[in-house]
């Protein structure tokens, strides 16, 4: 398994391709999304990440979807059988923050961190 962390920002890290360490199909977890804007009036609305390999096909959130503000995240699932997102990694994912209300970059949006650990599927060798 692979830990991969994103760093996404407003200025020069959103809506672009990210390199990723390893390619192939892989089981994707998504462990942690940190989140960050700068609205002091603590507005709290839907965020996506849209991504060209982190999507739910048979989902009505396609992406990655959480609330801008901590005090209303939950947690989907911390157990031993985790949901797992299964893609085939290109060597690059594009990665686009947006407001899920209006499609575009969120106003205030300053940074996000995506975590993801990444295990390559149907391999013939080992890394280590």
């Amino acid at each position: 398994m692979v830990l991969v962390q994103f760093l996404i920002t407003k200025d020069a890290g959103n809506n672009k391709e990210f390199v990723v360490p390893i390619s192939g199909k892989c089981s994707i977890r998504v462990l942690k999304i940190d989140y960050f804007d700068s609205d002091n009036t603590h507005h709290c609305f839907p965020i996506q990440i849209q991504s060209d390999v982190l999507f739910f096909p048979y989902s009505p959130q396609r992406y990655l979807t959480f609330l801008s503000h901590p005090s209303h995240a939950s947690t989907v699932d911390s157990g031993y059988k985790e949901y797992n997102i299964y893609a085939t990694i290109p060597s690059k994912i594009h990665l686009n923050v947006v407001n899920a209300l209006t499609g575009a970059q969120p106003d205030d949006f300053e940074y996000c961190v995506l975590t993801l650990e990444c295990e390559l599927l149907n391999r013939d060798f080992d890394l280590e």
